[in-house]
């Protein structure tokens, strides 16, 4: 889970951002999105769910995520550090 706080009034600037560069289709994970958080209108949230942890370490490697970091930094508060959560699916419905 990738938490990012964008500079006042730019989330749905890195939202339409993700749309157009078509961030989460090129990430290669088997499922993704972008979502808000209703109390704090400058929050960013993603989430994706990788076949395995190499899927993502090539994710995090590769030149469209490079270039995803570098076109939204001006969008986002430098103020805030981004922030990664890994987390270890325990039970998940099959019909996903």
């Amino acid at each position: 889970m990738l938490t990012l706080h964008t500079r006042p009034g730019q989330r749905d600037c890195v939202i339409e951002y993700f749309r157009t560069a078509e961030v989460l289709e090129s990430s290669g994970a088997l499922s993704s999105y972008v979502a808000t958080i209703e109390s704090d209108p400058d929050t960013v949230v993603v989430g994706a769910l990788w076949t395995d942890a190499e899927a993502y370490d090539r994710w995090q490697v590769s030149r469209q995520r490079r270039r995803f970091v570098d076109e939204t930094e001006p969008l986002l508060n430098s103020g805030k550090k981004a922030s990664v959560q890994e987390f270890h699916i325990a039970h998940r419905n099959p019909a996903i």
